[in-house]
């Protein structure tokens, strides 16, 4: 899986995967993921981004550690395009829910 190995970003910028990371970098009591914007145009979906996110902070957990899950922040594109502010709002509820049902393993942003 990507997140055991390395990845490029939207940039071509290769970096760890979440998990390389974490065994590689850490231990890490605590990580704040921040994502989701660049999914917006290209995943579609607000559910598959959201569980694409949820999905990172399953991967960090089981390294051991607390997730902080921040809200997908606004863009410009958001901003002028109302569809992906339509997603970005409906993906950023679901996270919220979420994020409130996980209890002491979690805090939302």
């Amino acid at each position: 899986a990507a997140m055991d190995e390395e990845v490029a970003d939207v940039c071509g910028l290769k970096k760890p995967g979440m998990r390389l990371a974490m065994r590689t970098q850490g231990p890490f009591d605590a990580v704040v993921i921040l994502a989701g914007t660049n999914d917006l145009a290209s995943e579609g979906s607000p559910e598959r981004i959201s569980g694409s996110i949820q999905l990172l902070h399953a991967a960090a957990r089981a390294e051991g550690a607390r997730t902080v899950a921040m809200a997908i922040p606004e863009s410009l594109a958001a901003r002028h395009v109302p569809a992906l502010a339509a997603t970005r709002a409906v993906a950023n509820e679901r996270l919220a829910a979420w994020a409130r049902s996980q209890g002491e393993s979690g805090l939302w942003v």
